[in-house]
């Protein structure tokens, strides 16, 4: 439990510029099929906005005057809001690497955020035989889910994934190839000059 305190104290200290030099140092070692999507995530749930929910004196009244809509509180939807990962699939051996770290977290080690998660990725890609490239991105989402939603309701989280079974058994470089090849139709269509008769 005083592991749990610490690591959620340490995790709270982190502010938009530690999580910003985080992502920088992260996109480096982020593969491909995920570089941007991990970009993306972070852009939906971003910490200012979170901070700014947390501390209005009218909630509601911020969400309208800020025209939000949709799902934008990590805290209901832990297990599902970065299913447009290719990482997603490998979520509950993230989720359980992510809780062991938590579990055994040292305050006074003072490894920096990237490093922390770098370290959860590399033991869970370990654990599913695959490059840790696959998995730095939805790990980066897990430290700031837990930032956001609590460790204790991210540890309550079944931890499933969701995506059907036919995509999640898709490689890297399928969806890479697929993404190429609708990235082509689309600028193809936009293209392509309209047959006018003059």
């Amino acid at each position: 439990m005083q592991n749990e305190n610490s690591f959620e104290q340490s995790l709270s200290q982190k502010d938009e510029e530690a999580w910003s030099a985080a992502l920088a140092t992260l996109l480096r070692s982020i593969h491909e099929v995920d570089r941007n999507a991990t970009q993306i995530w972070f852009a939906f749930y971003p910490l200012s906005l979170w901070q700014a929910l947390e501390q209005a004196e009218d909630r509601e009244r911020l969400v309208q005057q800020l025209l939000l809509q949709g799902d934008y509180v990590l805290r209901d939807q832990i297990d599902r809001s970065h299913a447009f990962l290719y990482g997603h699939r490998f979520w509950p051996q993230v989720k359980q690497a992510f809780e062991q770290h938590a579990d055994s977290f040292n305050q006074t080690a003072r490894v920096s955020l990237a490093d922390q998660i770098l370290s959860v990725a590399r033991g869970s890609a370990q654990r599913v035989k695959r490059d840790e490239s696959l998995l730095i991105g939805i790990t980066a989402a897990a430290f700031m889910t837990v930032q956001q939603a609590g460790l204790a309701a991210f540890k309550s989280a079944p931890g499933q994934i969701c995506i059907d079974r036919k995509h999640a058994k898709k490689s890297p470089e399928q969806i890479l190839r697929e993404r190429a090849k609708e990235k082509r139709s689309r600028s193809s269509a936009i293209s392509t000059p309209l047959n006018r008769n003059h």
